[in-house]
Protein backbone atom coordinates (compact mmCIF):
# COMPACT_ATOMS: atom_id res chain seq x y z
CA UNK A 1 0.00 0.00 0.00
CA UNK A 2 0.94 3.86 -0.43
CA UNK A 3 1.89 3.25 3.45
CA UNK A 4 4.15 0.34 3.58
CA UNK A 5 3.78 -3.28 4.04
CA UNK A 6 0.26 -3.85 6.01
CA UNK A 7 -1.96 -6.44 7.64
CA UNK A 8 -4.93 -7.18 6.25
CA UNK A 9 -7.35 -8.13 9.20
CA UNK A 10 -10.74 -8.85 9.64
CA UNK A 11 -12.61 -9.54 12.82
CA UNK A 12 -14.17 -12.92 13.34
CA UNK A 13 -18.05 -11.43 12.38
CA UNK A 14 -16.86 -8.35 9.99
CA UNK A 15 -16.63 -8.23 6.09
CA UNK A 16 -14.36 -5.62 6.16
CA UNK A 17 -10.27 -5.68 5.88
CA UNK A 18 -8.79 -3.45 8.14
CA UNK A 19 -5.35 -2.47 6.87
CA UNK A 20 -2.75 -2.39 9.86
CA UNK A 21 0.91 -1.46 9.41
CA UNK A 22 3.33 -4.46 9.93
CA UNK A 23 4.85 -3.81 14.01
CA UNK A 24 1.85 -1.42 14.84
CA UNK A 25 0.56 -2.39 17.56
CA UNK A 26 3.39 -5.04 18.06
CA UNK A 27 0.43 -6.97 15.88
CA UNK A 28 2.63 -9.84 14.41
CA UNK A 29 3.17 -10.91 18.16
CA UNK A 30 -0.70 -10.52 19.10
CA UNK A 31 -2.77 -11.40 16.02
CA UNK A 32 -5.20 -14.28 16.64
CA UNK A 33 -6.69 -17.07 14.02
CA UNK A 34 -9.12 -19.31 14.99
CA UNK A 35 -7.83 -23.20 14.37
CA UNK A 36 -10.79 -24.63 13.11
CA UNK A 37 -14.49 -23.27 11.14
CA UNK A 38 -16.33 -23.86 14.74
CA UNK A 39 -18.88 -25.88 12.85
CA UNK A 40 -18.66 -28.45 15.44
CA UNK A 41 -18.54 -26.16 18.04
CA UNK A 42 -22.68 -25.51 20.25
CA UNK A 43 -23.18 -22.34 21.33
CA UNK A 44 -26.87 -22.72 22.71
CA UNK A 45 -27.88 -24.83 25.65
CA UNK A 46 -27.29 -28.57 24.22
CA UNK A 47 -29.77 -30.49 27.06
CA UNK A 48 -32.59 -29.19 24.20
CA UNK A 49 -30.64 -30.43 21.35
CA UNK A 50 -32.65 -32.22 19.01
CA UNK A 51 -30.17 -33.63 16.71
CA UNK A 52 -31.17 -34.46 12.96
CA UNK A 53 -29.71 -35.38 9.61
CA UNK A 54 -29.36 -32.53 7.15
CA UNK A 55 -26.90 -34.38 4.45
CA UNK A 56 -28.25 -33.20 0.85
CA UNK A 57 -30.39 -30.33 2.31
CA UNK A 58 -29.85 -26.83 1.10
CA UNK A 59 -27.10 -25.09 3.67
CA UNK A 60 -29.87 -22.44 4.20
CA UNK A 61 -32.64 -24.74 6.17
CA UNK A 62 -32.27 -22.60 9.57
CA UNK A 63 -33.57 -19.90 8.05
CA UNK A 64 -37.17 -21.88 6.71
CA UNK A 65 -40.18 -20.54 8.81
CA UNK A 66 -41.66 -24.48 8.71
CA UNK A 67 -39.69 -27.74 8.44
CA UNK A 68 -41.37 -30.99 8.05
CA UNK A 69 -39.01 -33.98 9.24
CA UNK A 70 -39.28 -37.57 9.28
CA UNK A 71 -38.33 -39.30 12.11
CA UNK A 72 -38.19 -42.97 13.66
CA UNK A 73 -40.22 -43.43 17.32
CA UNK A 74 -37.04 -43.26 19.01
CA UNK A 75 -35.85 -40.26 17.37
CA UNK A 76 -39.10 -38.75 18.58
CA UNK A 77 -38.98 -40.21 22.30
CA UNK A 78 -35.50 -38.55 22.60
CA UNK A 79 -37.44 -34.93 21.49
CA UNK A 80 -40.25 -35.75 23.84
CA UNK A 81 -37.45 -36.58 26.98
CA UNK A 82 -36.29 -33.27 25.50
CA UNK A 83 -39.90 -31.25 26.04
CA UNK A 84 -40.16 -33.33 29.20
CA UNK A 85 -43.39 -33.95 28.40
CA UNK A 86 -45.83 -35.97 25.82
CA UNK A 87 -46.61 -35.61 22.86
CA UNK A 88 -50.44 -34.89 23.02
CA UNK A 89 -49.03 -32.17 25.47
CA UNK A 90 -46.47 -30.72 23.15
CA UNK A 91 -48.93 -30.50 20.56
CA UNK A 92 -51.56 -29.14 22.24
CA UNK A 93 -49.16 -26.01 24.13
CA UNK A 94 -46.94 -25.15 21.55
CA UNK A 95 -44.68 -23.31 23.86
CA UNK A 96 -42.05 -25.89 24.86
CA UNK A 97 -39.56 -25.32 22.66
CA UNK A 98 -36.47 -26.93 21.44
CA UNK A 99 -33.31 -26.55 19.39
CA UNK A 100 -33.20 -27.93 16.23
CA UNK A 101 -30.05 -28.61 15.18
CA UNK A 102 -27.63 -30.15 12.40
CA UNK A 103 -25.96 -33.29 13.60
CA UNK A 104 -23.00 -33.06 11.61
CA UNK A 105 -22.87 -28.99 11.75
CA UNK A 106 -23.97 -28.49 15.51
CA UNK A 107 -22.91 -24.97 15.53
CA UNK A 108 -25.48 -24.41 12.74
CA UNK A 109 -28.84 -24.57 14.86
CA UNK A 110 -32.35 -22.90 15.25
CA UNK A 111 -35.24 -22.72 18.60
CA UNK A 112 -38.39 -24.05 17.46
CA UNK A 113 -41.86 -25.29 18.35
CA UNK A 114 -43.72 -29.09 17.90
CA UNK A 115 -46.45 -28.09 15.92
CA UNK A 116 -47.89 -31.58 14.66
CA UNK A 117 -47.26 -35.20 14.61
CA UNK A 118 -48.25 -37.37 12.34
CA UNK A 119 -47.48 -41.19 11.78
CA UNK A 120 -46.86 -43.30 8.85
CA UNK A 121 -47.16 -47.20 8.83
CA UNK A 122 -45.72 -47.07 5.52
CA UNK A 123 -42.52 -45.98 6.78
CA UNK A 124 -42.96 -46.99 10.43
CA UNK A 125 -42.21 -43.12 11.37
Amino acid sequence: SSLGEVWLVRSLRGTVDIPIAIYQFSIEDEVLAPANDFLQTPWQDESKAFDICFSGVDGDWYSWSNIDVHVSSDKLRALFKILDCSWSKAVAERKKRFLFRDESKKARSRWAYLKDIEWSEEHNE
